[in-house]
């Protein structure tokens, strides 16, 4: 098989075929020069300025290759979506080539979604190399030609902010932390209420639900952990209360034996779930309040994010610290383990999720960039091929962490969604938000 470059890529090549097919020619090329004089000389790479890779226009002897077509693709995205040349508001070569230089993409049109867009972005990207293979750009223009929902499956009003979502294994129910001090059981479908769960003084931060559904943890600002029985809704054990400041994250281990906590303390502490007492911790390394806590799916590490803007991996057995992840600019909201272990995702204050080699703790590929705000919460999909983020900007968003690209925005929330996750079948997303209400998404067609 054979690859073949294209001097042009604009409107005026493509012809559809009676069967729908978009034909690439050659002959857009001539009608541009005679009409508009803005192709280059004959000195250089041939082609329409606006539409050439920034490689052909700034790089001495440099050649036309499947690249650069790319980079013409996103261009074309632009100019038939909207009716606007690329770079349309450069008047001349010259403010163009100075854009370039500046590294300076193609502007947005106001009418262009989020799906199109981030495809734009992935192809006019300043690497040649980091720019997508043409099947790739297919197969995402194809789901999230779907991508913009803007109507949720269910959506429950609570009579307070929700900071916390997780389900149950029964992939009917949910726990919900509350700005009241407490926690509801939900069920999704009917929006009925399960269980109030109460005992906190301050507000709860984050729930987590036992892999096997019979307990749930809440952690609060009121420095305390606190188990209850999901069933009867009581208070199991006594509350776990050796951290000195605000416990902002719980999770359980595989395992359901221990659940491991972070605080604005610093600290990570990992608890017995039969006596409710520290076996492991205080364990000392971020420099700043901690903000998420996850267990490996195999129980042998640990993850956390920080307000000191690092991601760190523990070994889960003797609390030693493995890697330290830096990247993000500002702090880190949420981590993630992918479902084999590999990779850890992590979403920021700078709106971005990066997603790391697990072992290494090397950057796996570009952050994830489209959210513009916050993004608080994260965690990969049941069977890990996808992402799901949670944002200030009201949106939930789910991408391909493979690919690097964005697969769906959801919207209907009308403030900062604080947290969002997958239900165990994967069929599902379930989201809340200081709006006050929970919201559920299928997520299958993702």
């Amino acid at each position: 098989m054979t690859t073949t470059s294209f001097t042009e890529t604009s409107k005026d090549n493509i012809l559809i075929s009676d069967r729908g097919v978009p034909l690439l020619c050659d002959f857009g090329q001539s009608r541009i020069i005679a009409e508009f004089s803005e192709s280059t000389t004959q000195t250089g790479p041939i082609g329409t300025w606006r539409w050439m890779a920034p490689e052909l226009c700034l790089v001495e002897g440099a050649r036309h290759s499947y690249e650069s077509d790319i980079w013409a693709c996103g261009c074309l995205f632009i100019e038939v979506w909207s009716s606007q040349w690329p770079y349309h508001s450069k008047t001349n070569q010259q403010q163009f080539i100075l854009a370039l230089g500046a590294r300076e993409g193609p502007a947005r049109p106001s009418n262009m979604p989020d799906c199109i867009w981030s495809r734009v972005e992935e192809c006019c990207n300043f690497m040649p190399s980091q720019r997508p293979i043409a099947s790739r750009v297919m197969q995402s223009l194809a789901v999230s030609g779907r991508s913009e929902r803007d109507v949720p499956r269910k959506s429950i009003k609570l009579r307070e902010s929700a900071l916390s979502v997780a389900w149950f294994p029964d992939n009917e129910r949910v726990a919900v932390g509350l700005h009241n001090n407490t926690a509801l059981v939900l069920n999704v479908a009917t929006g009925a209420t399960c269980l109030h769960l109460v005992g906190h003084t301050n507000i709860v931060t984050q729930v987590a639900v036992s892999p096997d559904g019979r307990l749930v943890a809440t952690c609060s600002r009121d420095k305390s952990i606190r188990l209850w029985d999901a069933e009867t809704g009581l208070a199991v054990g006594t509350p776990m209360t050796r951290h000195t400041k605000w416990v902002r994250s719980v999770a359980f281990s595989p395992d359901a034996r221990r659940i491991v906590s972070g605080s604005n303390d610093e600290t990570i502490r990992v608890w017995s779930i039969e006596t409710c007492a520290t076996v492991l911790g205080p364990l000392r390394g971020h420099a700043s309040g901690v903000t998420s806590v996850v267990y490996s799916s195999d129980g042998s590490r640990i993850a956390s994010g920080s307000w000191d803007s690092t991601v760190r991996v523990w070994d889960a057995g003797s609390g030693a610290e493995i890697l330290t992840l830096h990247g993000h600019s500002q702090s880190v909201r949420s981590v993630a383990n992918s479902t084999d272990d590999l990779h850890i995702a992590s979403g920021s204050d700078d709106c971005t999720i990066r997603i790391w080699d697990a072992r290494t703790g090397r950057p796996v590929g570009r952050p994830l960039d489209g959210h513009s705000g916050w993004a608080r919460s994260v965690t990969y999909s049941p069977d890990g091929a996808r992402i799901v983020s949670a944002s200030d900007d009201c949106t939930v968003r789910v991408w391909n962490p493979s690919a690097g690209v964005l697969l769906s925005t959801f919207k209907g929330h009308t403030d900062v969604v604080r947290s969002v996750a997958y239900s165990p079948d994967g069929r599902q997303l379930a989201s809340c938000s200081i709006d006050g209400t929970v919201r559920s998404w299928t997520a299958s067609a993702t």
